[in-house]
């Protein structure tokens, strides 16, 4: 019995673990309107994620600087 528990245990914590925060779902949206791939949104990593929610709520930057920014970010983690 005790085994089962820590199993249960043991997936809720994996499941939790591998779920993704707002913000990695908003730079996936982010990649997607700048026409990633699934293939290529598959590459990204937290810190490519992180680097592009940062990038998109930059209150200093103009919307043109932070869509080529997001854009050439897109290109980069595609070219991986």
């Amino acid at each position: 019995m005790k085994q089962i528990v820590l199993l249960f245990a043991a997936l809720f914590v994996a499941t939790g673990a591998n779920a993704l925060s707002s913000m990695e779902k908003n730079a996936i949206s982010l990649m997607r309107s700048n026409g990633a791939s699934d293939a290529c949104i598959s590459k990204m990593t937290r810190s490519d994620a992180t680097l592009i929610y940062s990038i998109a709520n930059d209150g200093d930057m103009s919307d043109g600087n932070k869509n080529r920014q997001i854009r050439d970010q897109t290109r980069k983690i595609c070219g991986r």
